[in-house]
């Protein structure tokens, strides 16, 4: 497993950590939208901000919040990050595995602290390993790989919708086991309690 300390280069000081209720689903996809809207923007030339918006339409935000509402409804857990009142990431788990942070505090303990939230979730389940859908060449990436994850080998660009111009979004899947996950637990746990 890589190291973390340089990875950690912001202090924000310490983010809440909460599980997410009904009314956080609107903080939560606003989160997805503009993690999402921002990444691509900065890793592929054609994610123009008018390609984007095309491919984030109006009613986007809108099916996120009810899609987040509903997993929540249906016993999926979510977590939030807050920094006083503004929500800043959030992690889920359930039929689908996710984690997201706001870009000026990917560098920061906030997406180390959400990976926190999800092993629980894992070692409760049945389930052997997970898979996260990451975007090539970010900062995302080495993210997992530092969490423990493994590539698939599965390109899902083609799989995914195309933004205005037929373009693919560049995105791969990445799993994590079981096993690389409580080892992460262990190792993150004890790093962040080395920072505090």
């Amino acid at each position: 497993m890589l190291g973390w300390q340089g990875y950690m280069s912001i202090e924000y000081g310490d983010a809440q950590i909460l599980p997410a209720t009904l009314a956080d689903c609107v903080d939560i996809a606003a989160i997805n939208q503009e993690v999402f809207v921002q990444t691509y923007a900065d890793v592929t030339p054609e994610a123009t901000e008018e390609a984007l918006c095309y491919h984030v339409d109006d009613n986007w935000l809108a099916r996120k919040i009810a899609y987040y509402e509903n997993s929540l409804r249906n016993g999926a857990r979510l977590s939030i990050a807050k920094m006083g009142l503004k929500s800043v990431g959030f992690a889920m788990a359930g039929s689908e595995f996710g984690l997201y942070v706001l870009p000026e505090y990917q560098r920061s303990t906030v997406g180390l602290r959400l990976a926190m939230t999800l092993a629980p979730e894992i070692e409760q389940s049945e389930i052997q390993k997970i898979t996260f859908t990451v975007v090539l060449g970010t900062a995302a990436v080495q993210f997992y790989e530092r969490l423990g994850c493994k590539p698939t080998g599965r390109d899902i660009s083609a799989e995914l919708p195309v933004l205005r111009g037929g373009q693919v979004l560049p995105q791969v899947e990445m799993e994590l086991s079981l096993e690389d996950a409580l080892l992460a637990r262990e190792h993150v746990g004890a790093l962040l309690a080395k920072r505090h």
